[in-house]
């Protein structure tokens, strides 16, 4: 089972002024590739509309990348599309659900703060955490969250990636699902939304 030790009251992070000080907090290259690609579709704009993201322009990252519905303004979260290592990683697939409907409490109330954090700051945010898979190894966890716009005002969904492991000692088995999420609290990254 998926779920969360410690749920924070809030999210701790810190702040980039600069793309490049952001970028250089992001370990794995899947995410850096998915942050170039979503800074050009922004252009001169501080969010780029859905309308200007085209899978087809990124097919490498697709496996590790999804496609969220912000609802409400942020009270419930729609997985619209969910990439295959994603979903194998967590051991079910997300494509097609509510987040509050099939993540555990604990989870589903971290990753609620972190997306109301892209919301609220219509900004970049990039996690770092670690979980725990059934074999009881310890890898980390990297999320990059990015937020889109359909309307050029309000954040209608949030484009992101996950990749689990990637960090000097984690190994990757692609047959191994995460069994639970064993801290979050680590370090969050917010990319001030002036930087260029």
């Amino acid at each position: 089972m998926l779920d969360l030790i410690s749920v924070p009251e809030e999210i701790s992070s810190e702040v980039h002024t600069s793309l490049s000080s952001f970028t250089d907090q992001i370990i794995d290259d899947r995410h850096r590739a998915l942050l170039t690609y979503w800074t050009d579709k922004r252009e001169q704009r501080s969010i780029p509309d859905r309308a200007d993201i085209d899978p087809i322009d990124i097919p490498k990252l697709l496996p590790d990348i999804g496609l969220l519905d912000v609802i409400d303004g942020g009270r419930r979260f729609f997985f619209r599309v969910v990439g295959s290592n994603i979903n194998r990683s967590f051991g079910h697939d997300y494509t097609g659900h509510y987040l509050d409907d099939v993540a555990p409490i604990g989870y589903s109330q971290f990753i609620t703060l972190l997306y109301k954090e892209v919301i609220h700051r219509r900004c970049p945010v990039y996690s770092l955490g670690k979980c725990r898979y059934r074999d009881s190894s310890v890898r980390s966890i990297q999320r990059l969250l990015l937020p889109l716009t359909k309307d050029s005002n309000n954040v209608d969904q949030i484009f992101y990636s996950t990749c689990l492991g990637g960090i000097q000692g984690d190994f990757q088995d692609a047959s191994q699902t995460v069994d639970d999420i064993i801290t979050n609290d680590g370090q969050v990254h917010l990319l001030a939304t002036s930087a260029r």
